[in-house]
């Protein structure tokens, strides 16, 4: 339920997918995201912590971080 609020409350404040818009495209949102993984000693419910992403932005973010 944490995380679902906490969710919920950063898409209503980022809606659009922060990668897409760095390059001036403007996509909605799909997910929430954690900035730096919380294995990799990110904060896991610090906003600071999070964006939100396209789908498309977090499967490439996601591709990057394979171990």
């Amino acid at each position: 339920r944490r995380w679902r609020r906490l969710t919920v409350s950063h898409r209503a404040e980022e809606p659009l997918c922060r990668e897409c818009k760095k390059h001036g495209v403007v996509t909605a949102g799909a997910l929430v995201d954690h900035i730096v993984a919380i294995l990799d000693g990110g904060a896991e419910w610090n906003e600071e912590n999070l964006q939100t992403l396209c789908d498309r932005c977090h499967q490439s973010k996601r591709a990057g971080e394979k171990r």
